[in-house]
Order: structure tokens, then C-alpha cells, then sequence
């Protein structure tokens, strides 16, 4: 339900804006390496997929929002991030603008 929640306020965005799904041609966000770190990622989390071709059921799925993600993302001017990770902060708040004033405030 998360998905299908997201993936609809994803096209409600695009349609107030009056954008179409992009055509699309840049490199792929998540290629076969970032599967695997994806997929060694979540398995070291205590994740277990029950899919025989998992890879091909996630590009499937990211197939129905990715165009329209990157039609909004080009009409934002916005970089859209990689699926992995490249830090060890495992939160914004850590890794973000505020830098290491987030965790003071919060004291």
C-alpha cells in the first residue's frame, strides 16, 4: 500500500504541474551492482526475498513511476538520488546541511 500510496501522489504531483512521463534515456539509477549492494544491504538486515527474479520484479515496478519521477525531477531542476547510499550516516538530520547541529538541538 505504501507504494501504490507514493506512486499516486507522485502522479497527482506531476499532473498539478502538468507534466507527462519523460522520455527517459539517462543511465539507470539502480544498475545490476547497485542491486546487488541493495539486495546484500537488505539480507544483512534480516531480509529474504521470496521472488525467483527479484531484479526483474524491482524494474518492473520502478518502470511504472521512474519516467514520470524523472519528468518532475527535470522540472524541479532536481538530481534525483542513487539508491544506495555512498556515507555510513544513517540519518538526514546527521548527514544533512545542519551537519552535527541537529543531534546539539536536540538535547
Amino acid at each position: 500500500m505504501t507504494f501504490t500510496m507514493g506512486r499516486h501522489i507522485l502522479i497527482e504531483m506531476a499532473q498539478s504541474f502538468r507534466l507527462t512521463p519523460s522520455r527517459y534515456t539517462g543511465s539507470d539509477r539502480l544498475d545490476h551492482a547497485g542491486f546487488l549492494q541493495l539486495q546484500g544491504d537488505l539480507t544483512e538486515a534480516g531480509y529474504s526475498w521470496n521472488n525467483t527474479d527479484p531484479e526483474e520484479i524491482l524494474a518492473d515496478l520502478r518502470a511504472t513511476y521512474e519516467p514520470l519521477l524523472n519528468g518532475l525531477a527535470r522540472y524541479l531542476l532536481l538530481t534525483l538520488p542513487e539508491w544506495n547510499l555512498r556515507d555510513t550516516a544513517r540519518d538526514h538530520w546527521v548527514r544533512g546541511p545542519r551537519g552535527h547541529a541537529g543531534p546539539q538541538a536536540h538535547r
